[in-house]
């Protein structure tokens, strides 16, 4: 059975050309909350975390993951991740790694990006960098991207990765909006395979 890696061996963040990834602190909480409130609309509508009740206690709960996990003892199963532009420091969304399963071991990654950041590649270039990392770093055997069954810009995120449409989940809860979400999951399992 592989290793499991502990919390402190994993790196403080990961560099793209034009962004670092990095996991979140307490003085982020503030610039979250911006992010996400000049955002909410649009997140509403993909993220069921996304809601007119998110403020700064979230956004604080969100950035201490780090002393909750440690205080676990266990090895962790989020690893959440903000984005940053190299350029100018901007937080531009949140990604991370969700639902690990260390036994296999399997990475699902996830992410948003500000309004105002979406079209530049970033979500692209973020679920890259995660997807490489996992295979190269972590010892992943697969990794999954999962996206709301509507959300085909985030369809398009995997599919020029080269994940592979492997189903989709039927409707398991309603958005705010009342809707069903169907969940569509995308995998990739050869780190070759990746674009």
């Amino acid at each position: 059975m592989p290793s499991t890696p502990s919390l402190p061996n994993l790196p403080t963040d990961i560099e793209t050309p034009r962004l670092r990834l990095r996991p979140p602190t307490p003085d982020d909480a503030a610039a979250l909350l911006q992010a996400v409130t000049a955002s909410l609309p649009a997140l509403k509508e993909w993220m069921a975390w996304a809601t007119d009740a998110y403020g700064m206690a979230e956004a604080v709960a969100f950035c201490n993951w780090k002393s909750a996990a440690d205080a676990s003892g266990g090895a962790p199963t989020e690893l959440p991740l903000l984005i940053t532009r190299k350029a100018d420091g901007a937080l531009v969304g949140g990604s991370g790694y969700h639902n690990i399963l260390w036994p296999v071991p399997r990475f699902e990654i996830g992410y948003w990006m500000r309004t105002d950041c979406t079209g530049h590649g970033y979500a692209t270039e973020t679920a890259r960098a995660l997807t490489r990392f996992a295979f190269d770093t972590l010892g992943a055997r697969r990794v999954e991207i999962r996206m709301d069954a509507r959300n085909r810009r985030s369809w398009a995120v995997a599919e020029r990765l080269g994940f592979t449409w492997k189903g989709t989940y039927p409707a398991r809860r309603d958005d705010d909006a009342g809707r069903q979400r169907e969940t569509r999951i995308y995998a990739l399992e050869d780190a070759a395979a990746l674009r």
